[in-house]
């Protein structure tokens, strides 16, 4: 479901207005899918394919190559994010001695539910890309799928062994200069390869510049396009599959192979709420507006967000590391 399908309280006016704000300067979230789910989950990961010895080939009447039913699971912990902001009375005595109007004084707290609201969307969506995992933080994507040497230096997590996380992890190791186009047609090569054997419609997550810059290679390639999220807002389009930004507070160019310390990755996602990556929630972005008392607000205002990531088929995640612009 997407993300105002799993929320609460943002069916009101102002809860609207919040939600839409959030949407236009965070366009990750029109995109993204999140399943309800209890507070811990449980998370059922989809095993390696079965390897070539195992062939299912047989002479007649000999038996069939025989499997055992052992299943395997993982599990997960919601995180919360939150704010509350009150009015003293102080200042709702304004109101009474005619220093301020009922309208002016909503217009100042409407403005500062923005400010906190956008700041909670941009907390929980910096950990969704960087959290470590630990309480209480959500798993991010980059430690989720590190970038690494080899196996031995990712952590197992919903189930996944290392080896399954070092499967998602493709070293490109390649500089996208426009000038280069033999190099961009291989970069080409190499992300239709990682997009063939993945599952479902995948959406290529990146950084504002690199973002900027496959619009380009779109475009000298003649592969790019446009179509409208479920939203009804335009998104950018590589072939067949979306392209979408986060700026780079969220996914900084600072990454490292060793030798530079400016690189890139681009996550490649197949968000599904039944079968693909997506963000386990009990809540979504709650929303809780003032009390209003004889046309006056009143109380507390609260928002909040419960959630962390689930994925129970690592190839429904690819991550494109060591990108240079």
């Amino acid at each position: 479901m997407k993300i105002f399908q799993a929320s609460y309280g943002l069916d009101t006016d102002t809860g609207k207005s919040l939600l839409a704000k959030v949407l236009s300067l965070f366009q990750l979230f029109q995109v993204m899918e999140f399943s309800q789910e209890p507070f811990s989950y449980l998370t059922y990961p989809a095993k390696p394919d079965v390897g070539d010895d195992d062939n299912s080939a047989r002479v007649i009447n000999a038996d069939a190559k025989k499997f055992t039913y052992a299943p395997t699971s993982g599990s997960g912990t919601q995180r919360a994010y939150s704010f509350e902001y009150w009015i003293d009375a102080a200042y709702l005595a304004d109101l009474k001695i005619g220093a301020i109007t009922n309208e002016g004084l909503r217009r100042q707290l409407q403005n500062e539910q923005l400010r906190l609201f956008v700041k909670l969307a941009s907390d929980v969506l910096y950990d969704m890309m960087n959290g470590d995992g630990a309480a209480p933080h959500i798993l991010g994507l980059k430690t989720f799928i590190k970038d690494t040497a080899d196996e031995t230096g990712q952590t197992s997590v919903f189930g996944f062994t290392q080896a399954q996380l070092f499967s998602s992890l493709v070293q490109v190791s390649m500089t996208l200069d426009l000038n280069n186009v033999v190099q961009l047609r291989k970069f080409d090569e190499l992300l239709t390869r990682v997009l063939a054997e993945m599952a479902g419609s995948p959406t290529l997550v990146m950084n504002s510049l690199v973002f900027a810059r496959m619009t380009q290679i779109a475009k000298v390639l003649n592969m790019y396009g446009t179509t409208l999220s479920d939203f009804g807002k335009p998104i950018d389009m590589y072939g067949n599959y979306k392209m979408v930004p986060v700026p780079l507070k969220y996914l900084p160019n600072t990454e490292t192979d060793g030798e530079n310390t400016d690189l890139n990755s681009i996550f490649v996602i197949d968000y599904d709420e039944a079968t693909g990556v997506r963000y386990a929630t009990n809540t979504g972005f709650a929303f809780q507006d003032f009390d209003v008392v004889s046309e006056t607000p009143s109380g507390k205002t609260r928002a909040d967000f419960v959630g962390n990531l689930k994925c129970e088929d690592i190839k429904q995640i690819r991550r494109l590391s060591r990108i240079k612009l």
